[in-house]
């Protein structure tokens, strides 16, 4: 007999809801596999990247004694310069050296394959001869930050 609200189900229809239910639960663990894979290739190219900073960090000491260096050399020329004045020569010629550097950071942080990553810092350690500068004070083989042109 037919009672209202009250549905029958064999264990054949409850398989299908279980079946199917299944089916949904596995779409959503593909998808998270992509996002999680997606990730960590990301994170790869980040912590590649991190490798760059101990470089980086040896170009900026080694541009700041040029910098230094030079304007040094100039004082002579600049003896008749106020403080301000001199303070404005500083911030002018750090200014120099914070734009050359802008385009090397930001290819740095471009999304990119490690192995293009990789690349980039090894030319830029090689180009420029540089010893790794570590920030945190941690030196690998007893070095010291050095930070420039290697004879």
């Amino acid at each position: 007999e037919d009672v209202e609200n009250v549905f029958s189900y064999s264990v054949d229809d409850l398989q299908k809801v279980v079946q199917a239910n299944a089916q949904k639960r596995q779409a959503e663990v593909e998808k998270a596999k992509k996002i999680i894979s997606t990730e960590v290739g990301k994170f790869k190219v980040w912590q590649a990247s991190q490798g760059a900073v101990p470089y980086l960090a040896a170009l900026q000491v080694m541009a700041e004694n040029i910098r230094k260096m030079e304007t040094d050399n100039l004082s002579h020329k600049l003896k008749g310069l106020d403080e301000r004045e001199r303070a404005a020569v500083d911030k002018l010629t750090r200014h120099i050296v914070d734009q050359i550097f802008r385009p090397i950071y930001y290819s740095m942080k471009e999304d990119e394959a490690m192995e293009a990553k990789k690349d980039k810092i090894w030319a830029l350690k090689s180009m420029f001869k540089l010893d790794p500068v570590y920030k945190r004070g941690i030196l690998t083989e007893g070095s010291e930050p050095k930070g420039q042109l290697n004879p």
